[in-house]
């Protein structure tokens, strides 16, 4: 059985250790856009040898399209954003 907390507890570590803690939004939403292409590309299989349905495909998709907008809105929105938050006295 897979020990999903030592699992995350070693990845922190090594984040923390190589300094990949804090990721540009450009870089997250590249790798949102990279795995939605890898879903688009293997979940076709999945649903064919009946290992997902199509309509989970679909909404998982959907999901990371969803995470993808949000991050952009968060890149087109960022100096506001930060500028809101520097005044508040929270950066």
């Amino acid at each position: 059985m897979v020990d999903v907390a030592e699992i995350r507890t070693r990845l922190e570590a090594a984040a923390e250790k190589t300094g990949l803690k804090d990721f540009s939004l450009d870089g997250q939403i590249e790798e949102v856009a990279r795995e939605i292409h890898q879903r688009l590309r293997v979940y076709p299989n999945s649903i064919a040898n009946r290992g997902m349905r199509e309509g989970e495909a679909e909404y998982r998709i959907a999901r990371l399209h969803a995470v993808k907008r949000t991050l952009e809105w968060l890149k087109a929105n960022e100096a506001e954003i930060r500028a809101a938050a520097k005044t508040a006295g929270r950066a």
